[in-house]
C-alpha cells in the first residue's frame, strides 16, 4: 500500500486566511481566543479533530473536505449517499420521459405525413 503524505494543516489554514484576507485579530475575536493561539494554529503540522472542527465553524469553511480530497479515489466514504435512491428514481423518470418524447415525435411525424 502506498503511503499518503499527511497534509500540513497549518499550511492549509495559512493559505485559506491569506486567500480570503482574514486577519488573525478578527479570527481571534470571532473564536474567543488570543492572536498567539491563532498564529500557532497556522504553524502546526497537525491538530486535534475537535480543534479543526471549531476552526471550520469559526471560519465557515470545511477543511475536512479539503483533507478528504487528498485521499485516493479508491477510498470511498463510509456511508452511501443518502440521496442515491432519489437520484436513481429521477434518472428512471428522465429515461421514461425521453421514451415518451420519442414516441410523441414519431406519432406527430405520422400525422404530418397524412
Amino acid at each position: 500500500m502506498n503511503e499518503i503524505s499527511l497534509p500540513a494543516i497549518g499550511a492549509m489554514l495559512r493559505a485559506y486566511v491569506k486567500k480570503h484576507r482574514i486577519y488573525q485579530s478578527a479570527w481571534a475575536r470571532k473564536a474567543g481566543q488570543n492572536e498567539k493561539t491563532i498564529a500557532r494554529y497556522q504553524k502546526r503540522p497537525d491538530m486535534r479533530v475537535s480543534t479543526l472542527f471549531r476552526i471550520c465553524q469559526t471560519l465557515n469553511y470545511n477543511f475536512f473536505r479539503e483533507i478528504a480530497a487528498l485521499l485516493p479515489s479508491d477510498m470511498p466514504p463510509l456511508t452511501d449517499n443518502i440521496l442515491q435512491p432519489r437520484i436513481t428514481d429521477l434518472e428512471k423518470q428522465v429515461h421514461d420521459l425521453e421514451l415518451q418524447v420519442k414516441t410523441l415525435k414519431e406519432a406527430l411525424e405520422l400525422v404530418g405525413k397524412k
